[in-house]
């Protein structure tokens, strides 16, 4: 599944003045693409690192935007994270069917993120979280909405996602 940044047209993080769901009703259509490595084929790209790929202290985060909401065990297979799992092999030619909506920068997550950069205990030293925040505290207005934005109406909305059902 794809992990379906869902944003406002207003700024990151900004406060919601009615629901979650009638104000953070965007996201990117056109701006993720599959990159293969080792262990799976990634789902990257998308608002994060359209907005974010200027602002990292250090390297670069790597945004990956895909989940396995659903496995089929077998004898030996082993699931201890839930971007992908072991034996690797299984993690290829697996086509990208679903979207999961995700709400990721909502008013309440900024607090969020200020502890996990202070725990240091997500990827690369919480280094995702370090960029979000160094985004935010830059002053400039920050805001996913733009040219590459289609509202959601219902689960038909994400049909034209290039990704989507294996198109790559």
């Amino acid at each position: 599944s794809l992990l379906l940044d869902m944003y406002s047209r207003d700024g990151l993080f900004s406060e919601n003045k009615n629901d979650i769901q009638s104000e953070y009703c965007y996201f990117d259509f056109d701006t993720y693409r599959i990159e293969k490595n080792y262990k799976f084929e990634a789902l990257r790209g998308g608002p994060r690192e359209r907005l974010f790929k200027n602002y990292s202290m250090e390297n670069k985060p790597q945004f990956l935007l895909n989940k396995y909401p659903l496995f089929k065990f077998e004898k030996g297979d082993v699931q201890g994270f839930s971007h992908f799992q072991f034996p690797y092999y299984k993690n290829y030619d697996v086509k990208c069917n679903s979207a999961l909506l995700h709400y990721k920068f909502l008013y309440n997550d900024f607090k969020k993120y200020l502890e996990r950069v202070e725990l240091g205990n997500y990827a690369s030293g919480s280094m995702e979280y370090k960029t979000y925040i160094q985004a935010y505290k830059s002053g400039k207005k920050i805001c996913f909405y733009d040219e590459h934005s289609k509202k959601y109406e219902n689960s038909k909305s994400i049909k034209d996602i290039i990704i989507m059902n294996g198109n790559d």
